[in-house]
């Protein structure tokens, strides 16, 4: 389980606030489970960024696609690698 940071800025560079973050796991195309802390407590309901921009959130080991939607545009990550380490549980994921 690793915690992710991100942000969210418009096409002027500006913060975004209450962008709308979408994370699915990429090889299966599936929403992905994501926790509030590690690996304890599940987000629940939708991930907005704050009033800086920022976001964050855990997840297991694995590959994964973030799309950002704010009032503008859609943008996305695709292919992101989430890895802890000194995580005993195995994902299948070769790194």
């Amino acid at each position: 389980m690793q915690k992710f940071f991100g942000s969210a800025a418009n096409r002027h560079g500006d913060p975004v606030h209450g962008a709308l973050i979408t994370v699915f796991d990429s090889v299966t195309k599936l929403p992905a489970a994501l926790f509030v802390d590690n690996g304890v407590t599940p987000l629940v309901g939708d991930l907005l960024t704050n009033a800086n921009g920022f976001y964050e959130f855990c997840a297991a080991n694995g590959l994964y696609d973030i799309y950002t939607k704010n009032f503008e545009e859609t943008t996305s990550l695709l292919g992101i690698t989430i890895y802890d380490p000194f995580d005993s549980a195995s994902s299948g994921v070769s790194y």
